[in-house]
């Protein structure tokens, strides 16, 4: 969950900073329409956090989230990279702000709270920690990557996003071997 707090950052980060050029480079996507990727992108992450929250507080465990929304990002971030067109970026600006930039941090973060409920001041600091560390090692990266050739830095976002998929799943094995534990207890007691 504490790597999850930087790969989620820095998958969001990744095209926040970088789709519109993107965009305009690989996919011959015009100026005026490539900074409008930006305002799509935010558009899809407001959607999510209203989704997302009636979602959880209604059906669904926010752990698993952490795992849906990445392989949502990753799924997207490959079409992207694959198919660079103007229609491509788009839907990826959407999809990428409503599945990478809507929550998945903060529902990393509660997981994690409810797995440790008795340190949830040091778990804050420390996932948060993770995700400031991706907020500096990232743009230093991607500008490297970018030098060489935009498509890296979608390509190194995918990757960034194939760890966090992986984490995510390790983490909701591990969350059901731990609240089938605890219900066993409470069955016993």
């Amino acid at each position: 969950l504490i790597l999850i707090g930087f790969t989620a950052t820095a998958t969001f980060q990744v095209i926040a900073n970088w789709l519109p050029s993107f965009a305009r480079e690989v996919a011959g996507v015009e100026q005026t329409v490539s900074l409008k990727l930006i305002s799509i992108y935010s558009t899809g992450s407001i959607i999510s956090v209203f989704v997302t929250s009636v979602l959880v507080a209604k059906w669904i465990k926010q752990v698993r989230f952490t795992f849906v929304y990445p392989l949502i990002s990753l799924i997207m971030l490959t079409v992207l990279w694959m198919f660079p067109t103007t229609m491509t970026c788009i839907v990826a600006a959407f999809v990428i702000g409503f599945s990478a930039a809507g929550g998945v941090l903060q529902l990393a973060l509660t997981s994690m709270s409810e797995l440790f409920p008795s340190s949830k001041g040091k778990i804050t600091g420390i996932v948060f920690t993770a995700s400031s560390i991706a907020s500096t090692v990232v743009p230093s990266i991607t500008g490297i990557l970018a030098d060489i050739n935009l498509s890296h830095v979608i390509l190194f976002d995918i990757g960034i996003t194939a760890l966090g998929v992986v984490l995510a799943l390790i983490v909701n094995i591990r969350y059901n071997i731990v609240k089938k534990n605890e219900l066993k207890v409470n069955k016993a007691s």
